[in-house]
């Protein structure tokens, strides 16, 4: 419970800052971590964000297909 409320203040202090890429790759990885400990459903959230925020923000495919290759591999 502590690793996810310092991940969601650091969500929340990216998005403040105004730091989309930072908050994508932490949506991401955070993601990983879920899907990792078992939380498909949750991490499913994460890496739908992280996709949202990329392509909002023009990025390139390669960071898109990277988030969708992890959100595939969720069963």
């Amino acid at each position: 419970m502590a690793r996810r409320s310092r991940l969601e203040k650091s969500v929340a202090i990216l998005k403040r800052y105004c730091l989309p890429w930072d908050e994508a790759d932490t949506l991401y990885h955070w993601g990983l971590a879920l899907n990792a400990a078992g939380e498909y459903s949750h991490a499913n959230e994460k890496f739908d964000a992280a996709s949202d925020i990329y392509r909002r923000h023009g990025a390139g495919q390669r960071w898109i297909d990277r988030v969708e290759a992890a959100n595939a591999s969720v069963p």
